[in-house]
């Protein structure tokens, strides 16, 4: 549906799904940045207000901290962050999503909101045996997916990823179309 440096929103069944890559602290205009960024993900919520919410990537914050600018867009858009919904998950504390084993470092920034609390059965952040990147995959289970007038389940599993050599801008667009189109045809019927 939609795609831009910072932003990518598509539509599936009943969800409208935004993956989101805001900028670091330190970035120039980082503030007037984001403004936008949030500005454009309330108008696609407001767009399709008939769809549940869900919204993930890289927030580039620990929305943990005061950082005032991602708390109110969450609390305006009526979204809850998938970690605090389910926080026993990681052994009973937050796991860092983030982590530079080289440069030893590890924060909590990567998120995935949702408005639909009933609907998500599980969160999870995964720390995978091969993983290319210093992100960890963030992972939910949604339910009460309808496609059809058919409720589905739906296990999915959302990377976000800074990797420096793998880079969706520079991938095989047509190969991911054909695998993605393929894929998703047996529930599309």
């Amino acid at each position: 549906m939609y795609c831009d440096e910072r932003l990518v929103v598509i539509r599936f069944a009943n969800y409208l799904i935004i993956n989101v890559y805001l900028p670091c602290f330190g970035t120039k205009e980082r503030a007037f940045i984001c403004d936008i960024v949030l500005a454009h993900i309330t108008s696609w919520c407001e767009s399709f207000a008939g769809c549940k919410i869900i919204v993930v990537g890289d927030m580039n914050v620990n929305l943990d901290s005061c950082d005032m600018m991602a708390n109110n867009f969450a609390k305006h858009c009526c979204l809850r962050r998938c970690d605090d919904i389910f926080p026993g998950n990681s052994f009973g504390k937050k796991r860092y999503t983030y982590v530079n084993e080289a440069l030893g470092k590890q924060s909590y920034i990567d998120y995935m909101l949702t408005s639909c609390i009933d609907d998500t059965a599980d969160f999870n952040v995964l720390d995978p045996d091969i993983n290319y990147s210093d992100h960890l995959p963030l992972f939910t289970r949604i339910t009460n997916i309808v496609l059809d007038n058919k409720n589905i389940v739906m296990v999915s599993q959302i990377e976000v990823s800074s990797q420096k050599y793998l880079r969706w801008d520079h991938a095989d667009l047509a190969g991911y179309y054909a695998s993605t189109g393929t894929s998703l045809s047996i529930i599309l019927k």
